[in-house]
């Protein structure tokens, strides 16, 4: 009778412990399912971050490449001016030779 009282705590025991474990394996799995969600929104935080900065950097690229042609066209007109100068220099040479 003192055997089966021992069987019958130890049984309890080991089916508390058994409820506890089922516990603990629910609230892992709902931990793991909360952090999957954090990953897949981290993701997508990280995909919307390196789109912005793809768009900026392509507007930048058009930003700079528009800024370059401006510059080229400048020195086009200032190679234009600095010839017209020069024939100027020679018109005056030649006026003061006369």
């Amino acid at each position: 009778a003192q055997k089966e009282a021992e069987n019958e705590k130890l049984a309890d025991q080991l089916a508390q412990k058994e409820a506890e474990n089922a516990q603990l394996a629910e609230d892992l799995a709902q931990k793991e399912a909360e952090n999957e969600k954090l990953a897949d929104e981290l993701a997508q935080k990280e995909a919307e971050i390196e789109k912005l900065a793809s768009e900026d950097l392509t507007q930048k690229e058009v930003e700079l490449e528009k800024l370059a042609d401006q510059l080229a066209q400048k020195e086009a007109e200032n190679e234009k001016l600095a010839e017209d100068l020069a024939q100027k220099e020679v018109e005056l040479e030649k006026l003061a030779d006369q």
